[in-house]
């Protein structure tokens, strides 16, 4: 069977340095420890030596990255669709359409309702209140998937809308 992702690996947050790592995994396919950290060359002056390795640990502990036998570190499912989940295309030209995403996802269900939270956040989307978002691009297709085989459509609407009398109230709130 394939490998599967655990639930509320590709929600939450990460740091720029978490990031870079995961995407120089990406580059380079399989990287060794020693590479990362920086292969014999001095890292950026604000990086420190043992907050690369705190990272590769929380990237690991996640499920993010996987170590290999000869201590090699590769990107994993999980590693590969979170970095998916964080690209963004480059923006379209707007259509002068606002998308207006709002939920009602059960407190049971608050790990999901928070990801979504997270995913509208990094799609560009600006929340007006704690479960209506607003953008002006489509949602990416990743978050929509996402949406889908999480069975979060019965609680999720999205509204386009073409006019709004007073647009000044979210001209600033949408990027």
């Amino acid at each position: 069977m394939g490998e599967r992702v655990k639930k509320g690996v590709l929600s939450g947050r990460m740091g720029k340095l978490g990031l870079g790592i995961l995407s120089g995994i990406a580059e380079r396919g399989i990287a060794s420890v020693e590479t990362i950290l920086g292969g014999g060359q001095d890292l950026p002056r604000h990086v420190k030596r043992e907050s690369v390795r705190t990272t590769l640990w929380r990237l690991e502990k996640r499920g993010l990255v996987e170590r290999l036998e000869r201590g090699e570190l590769k990107l994993s499912l999980a590693g590969s669709q979170f970095l998916k989940q964080k690209e963004r295309p480059p923006e379209e030209p707007w259509d002068g359409k606002w998308r207006l995403i709002t939920f009602d996802i059960p407190e049971k269900r608050r790990r999901e309702r928070d990801w979504l939270r997270s995913a509208l956040l990094n799609a560009g989307y600006s929340f007006i209140q704690r479960s209506v978002f607003l953008g002006k691009q489509p949602i990416p297709r990743a978050i929509f998937e996402t949406i889908k085989e999480r069975n979060l459509s019965g609680f999720v609407r999205l509204i386009i809308v073409g006019e709004i009398d007073d647009e000044t109230v979210f001209k600033n709130a949408a990027r």
